[in-house]
């Protein structure tokens, strides 16, 4: 029968578990003792006889055997038991006999041998700087080629270098300061160098070279390390620096304040990308949340203000070149759901311009400067019923606001509406004689450089087509550039071309039923507009004999294509000379530009829809005024600001209408959006535009007093406080144990440090904060709940019926203002002496 394995938990040889050899115990009695001691205290077996066994599996592999008879079995008891802790082997040691004959030495022999102790001592021990460095390259470490030696004046390295690599490295001062590191980890050895942590002997110096070869690697120190290797490889790469910087955060410490301003501005431009793909990305890369996002890009203030206006402008303005510094005011009103809502105790959503109405509209201003810098909404003001007057005095304060940062406003820019209109005239009345053009007056922040009044290009092109719809017999009646009789301009014309193309599978034109006949809300539609104002429709006209109309359209299209160039090389792209833009003050565009509006001016003009076959009088004068203008900017920028080049299209109110879009979308794509919601839209416009400029509002937050708090101190209100002391002594027990808790929770959120670990005067608030805080109360500082205290009195006896729903943000708000009002009074007091 084969033997099997006798040590609790182990099957060899048993049917479940594998085939191994099984040696049986020794039969003599010593090595058997042996045997029976060296198995632990958790596996012993219970009288175990000599014909039990143990297998091969206690024994390390190759461990030394010896020959029994016919069989061989190991020479040592059994080592190795898997399922057993160190703690519970028993450690078998050899006794030492206190007999001087077995040790080999006699008493009356010990004082005839020599003491080895002081030479080695006197050998050891390092005198002086100049001693060690003399004896330092005879060290054993050294001499045998383990370590590499570099002597200096005040310093000696020891170097362990392999594969071009430094895996070790030790630095001895000459005050016998140690150094040490494995790699780029830097190791600790004070624990050999005594209690004065100074090299005093080589055999220690012996042992830190040793525990250094031996030292374990710290992962945090040589990730650091190879990342600022990298780092510097990658300084001036935007993209690598932003991944070596998301390695550096991946270990970092969470809890702690990590990112700065740079990744702020990066995670910015993520976040305002798209809100549910930085929630994603969140997963991957090391970004903030977006409410640490918005906490550092917060500090905005009450966006389109006029103090928030002055604020950006400045910001704007001192990132732009002197050529953008001359800008644009571009302005409109987008319609409003007239609507009340609550926020921080104020109320949004009253008018600016009558304060006891819902506003219907908000106006829009916006700057554009010249040369490519971004456009910005500087203004955003509720309004119930827009006055030519209330408007020019927004527009009067915003330039000159303009010319205080730097900036000189060049033109005005709006659509043709009779408000607009009015406003211009009493730009034109406060102006000097000199400017008695309608399109030209003095700028009203210095009457010396001139102001332009311009209307929107985009709406003048849509006048004309609804102009030319809205005309009785849907004519219009001009003469030709070249001269010679009138010609009459018909939209049955393109009626006619659309109806006969309609069933053809490939059509010459974009003209479509709609473009044809638009519905009220489908002529705001611009592409509706430049299906009719097209190269092809002018082309199908004339192939279908209807040149009077092609003409007309021709004359156009050409106006067009002159005030919407955008890129400087639009005309070298496509190959047409009316896209170039304005680089002379004789360019012919500027001259094709006067002889439009030489064609618009001979046009009879009127009213209604019985006027003769002419554009309406309002959008004749519109032409004319802008294209005036027009030149007037062109030749006023070429020949006094410096401009190499004038792009027309510049002067759109596009930006604007692109800005009442982006509001709209960010609210589910609802038309009709309230003052509130177009205020949050901007507000995270503002962030972004601050992003972009790598502007971070994180170090430069101030404290946002609210318009509650700007009035002064009534006698009541002194009466109220000096009566305080006597009110706090009246809490009661209850409010008492709340306030407690509210201010453990402050305590804790702001990490303030309480001078006592436990609770002394306040032990039932205590109690109860205990049991509400599931037991992780942090005890608050005792100004903390006193401050608390006074605060709530003083706050009940100004509204006794009050009651306050969030006293943990209250109290907090408070506490952050007393605290930097605090540090504000030391650093005065710190400086006066």
């Amino acid at each position: 029968m084969t033997r099997k394995c006798c040590i609790p938990g182990c099957n060899s040889n048993y049917k479940s578990g594998e085939k191994a050899t099984v040696y049986a115990f020794p039969k003599e009695s010593n090595e058997y003792g042996l045997w029976v001691q060296a198995i632990p205290n958790n596996l012993k077996v219970q009288n175990p006889s000599k014909f039990m066994g143990i297998c091969q599996k206690h024994w390390p592999e190759g461990a030394p055997m010896k020959q029994v008879k016919r069989f061989a079995r190991p020479k040592h008891p059994p080592s190795i038991f898997a399922t057993t802790p160190k703690s519970a082997m028993q450690l078998i040691c050899a006794s030492n006999s206190r007999n001087a004959t077995q040790r080999g030495v006699l008493l009356t022999q010990r004082g005839q041998f020599k003491d080895e102790l002081e030479p080695f001592n006197e050998a050891d021990r390092i005198g002086s700087w100049p001693t060690f460095t003399q004896k330092a390259p005879t060290l054993e470490f050294v001499s045998n080629g383990q370590w590499l030696l570099q002597l200096n004046e005040s310093e000696v390295h020891f170097y362990i270098i392999q594969d071009r690599k430094i895996q070790a490295s030790l630095m001895v001062q000459d005050n016998f300061c140690v150094n040490a590191y494995r790699s780029n980890t830097p190791i600790s050895v004070s624990q050999f160098l005594g209690f004065q942590h100074r090299l005093e002997r080589f055999s220690q110096l012996e042992a830190v070279q040793n525990y250094i070869r031996h030292a374990d690697l710290d992962t945090t120190s040589e990730f650091n390390s190879h990342l600022k290797a990298i780092s510097e490889l990658c300084e001036g790469n935007t993209r690598q620096s932003f991944l070596v910087r998301q390695l550096s955060l991946s270990h970092s410490d969470p809890k702690g304040v990590r990112y700065m301003s740079q990744d702020i501005l990066e995670a910015a431009k993520l976040y305002f990308a798209g809100r549910s793909g930085y929630r994603a990305t969140r997963s991957i890369l090391c970004i903030p949340h977006p409410i640490t996002l918005k906490q550092h890009l917060g500090g905005l203030g009450n966006v389109g203000t006029d103090n928030d206006c002055q604020k950006i402008i400045q910001t704007h303005l001192e990132r732009c070149t002197p050529l953008q510094r001359c800008c644009s005011i571009i302005f409109d009103e987008v319609y409003v759901k007239p609507s009340l809502r609550l926020s921080g105790s104020h109320a949004v959503g009253f008018a600016e311009d009558c304060s006891d109405k819902l506003a219907r509209t908000v106006l829009a201003i916006m700057i554009k400067p010249f040369m490519g810098a971004d456009a910005f909404v500087a203004r955003l003001i509720p309004i119930y019923s827009l006055q030519p007057q209330f408007l020019h005095s927004q527009l009067l304060h915003l330039i000159r606001i303009i010319h205080l940062c730097g900036g000189t406003v060049i033109t005005l820019i709006c659509d043709n509406h009779f408000i607009n209109r009015r406003c211009y005239e009493f730009f034109r009345r406060d102006s000097p004689d000199q400017f008695d053009e309608a399109w030209r007056v003095a700028n009203p922040a210095d009457t010396s450089i001139p102001l332009f009044l311009i209307y929107d290009t985009v709406h003048i092109l849509k006048n004309i087509r609804n102009n030319w719809i809205t005309q009785g017999h849907k004519e219009l009646q001009f003469t030709p550039e070249s001269g010679g009789p009138s010609l009459i301009a018909k939209w049955s014309h393109l009626v006619e071309l659309e109806e006969t193309s309609r069933g053809n599978i490939v059509r010459p034109t974009t003209l479509s039923p709609t473009a044809c006949n638009p519905s009220a809300l489908e002529r705001q539609k611009v592409n509706l507009v430049l299906d009719v104002f097209s190269e092809k429709t002018v082309a199908a006209l004339r192939v279908i004999d209807r040149s009077s109309t092609a003409e007309f359209i021709e004359i156009v299209l050409n106006f067009w294509k002159t005030v919407n160039v955008k890129s400087p090389n639009s005309h070298i792209r496509l190959f047409d000379k009316y896209r170039a833009p304005i680089t002379s003050t004789d360019s012919s565009n500027l001259v094709n530009l006067m002889k439009f509006s030489d064609m618009v001016e001979r046009m009879p003009g009127g009213r209604g829809a019985t006027r003769a076959r002419s554009l309406t009088t309002e959008t004749k004068k519109a032409i004319i005024q802008t294209v005036h203008g027009l030149v007037g900017i062109s030749n006023y920028l070429l020949s006094k600001c410096g401009f190499a080049y004038v792009l027309l299209g510049e002067l759109q109110s596009d930006r604007l209408e692109g800005e009442f879009g982006v509001y709209r979308q960010s609210h589910g794509g609802c038309y009709y959006i309230s003052v509130d919601q177009i205020l949050s839209s901007a507000r995270l416009r503002r962030m972004q535009l601050y992003s972009k400029l790598q502007v971070s509002t994180a170090d430069t937050r101030e404290h946002q007093q609210s318009l509650c708090c700007s009035a002064g101190m009534t006698d009541a209100d002194m009466d109220a406080m000096d009566g305080l002391p006597d009110k706090v002594n009246n809490i009661t027990q209850e409010e008492q144990a709340s306030l407690y808790y509210v201010c453990g929770y402050i305590a804790f959120k702001d990490s303030l440090d309480s001078p006592y670990d436990g609770p002394s005067t306040y032990d039932n608030s205590c109690e109860f904060a205990s049991m509400v805080s599931r037991g992780r109360l942090k005890h608050p500082p005792e100004w903390l709940l006193l401050f608390s205290f006074f605060a709530t009195r003083f706050f009940a006896t100004l509204i006794p019926d009050a009651s306050i729903t969030q006293p943990k943000h209250l109290l907090q708000s408070m506490t952050r203002f007393l605290m930097c009002q605090l540090r504000l009074l030391y650093c005065n007091a710190s400086r006066r002496d």
